[in-house]
């Protein structure tokens, strides 16, 4: 089954949902975030540190933690963005 995110639904909630290649943090948590449960967590895979995109988060999500990755074989900065709701 193929279907685009935002159209996804699954009965059982998950605990964390990564992404890669996703257009924006932004637009990763308003697509995705019914389909996380209370206290699961967002992990974004993105490449420059995405001050501007996080300043665009609404403010009911919370980051936790962004961590710098080191990549073998890959130029460019790559980072890993934790995020949860705030409860």
């Amino acid at each position: 089954m193929q279907k685009r995110i935002e159209q996804f639904e699954d009965e059982n909630k998950f605990s964390t949902i990564v992404s890669r290649a996703f257009a924006s943090i932004n637009d990763m948590l308003e697509g995705a975030s019914h389909l996380c449960r209370d206290k699961g967590e967002f992990l974004a895979m993105k490449g420059v540190y995405p001050e501007e995109e996080w300043q665009a988060v609404a403010k009911e999500y919370q980051l936790l933690e962004t961590i710098k990755l080191s990549v073998p074989f890959v130029d460019g900065d790559r980072h890993l963005v934790r995020i949860s709701l705030k409860k």
